[in-house]
């Protein structure tokens, strides 16, 4: 029995299929999944508030490598304790030494990114090699409440 790391059989599969540039998005109670065959969808939520998106992200990373985030800019003003929480994780992740760069952009397009694999306005982001590999659902009831993880490399 496995008894250390991701523990959830699909989200250990998803993360370790994770290439340079594939994005996990991880996300509230209220968040859609896309409706292709594409995207791995996890819905990890077993009542409210658990898990929380941090507490998912937290062990994520313990085991995926990043080099950025995608975020709503509508976080830090709707919901700034989550949002303080998220940078709170990423104060202590690097990529190769480097801080991880925090993208931030409008709830519409970020929504139409993981549901659709593009932003609704092409010049908000840049999304080539970029590729929404899986979207996990939590137990987080907070308006707002999700990151995009965006995988990098280990090379050093």
């Amino acid at each position: 029995m496995k008894k250390t790391g991701i523990l959830n059989p699909q989200l250990a599969e998803l993360v370790a299929s994770m290439g340079h540039g594939d994005i996990l998005m991880i996300g509230d109670r209220g968040i859609p999944f896309p409706q292709h065959e594409e995207t791995v969808c996890i819905d990890l939520s077993i009542k409210q508030g658990m898990p929380t998106v941090k507490d998912v992200m937290e062990v994520v990373l313990s085991e995926l490598e990043i080099e950025s985030v995608i975020m709503a800019k509508e976080t830090k003003e709707k919901n700034p304790k989550n949002y303080k929480e998220f940078m709170d994780v990423l104060s202590g992740v690097k990529n190769c030494g480097n801080a991880i760069v925090v993208e931030e952009i409008p709830h519409y397009d970020a929504k139409n990114l993981w549901l659709n694999g593009a932003p609704m306005d092409p010049d908000v982001i840049d999304t080539w090699g970029r590729e929404i590999k899986g979207v996990v659902r939590t137990g987080d009831f907070a308006p707002f409440s999700y990151i995009m993880l965006v995988a990098g490399v280990d090379f050093g």
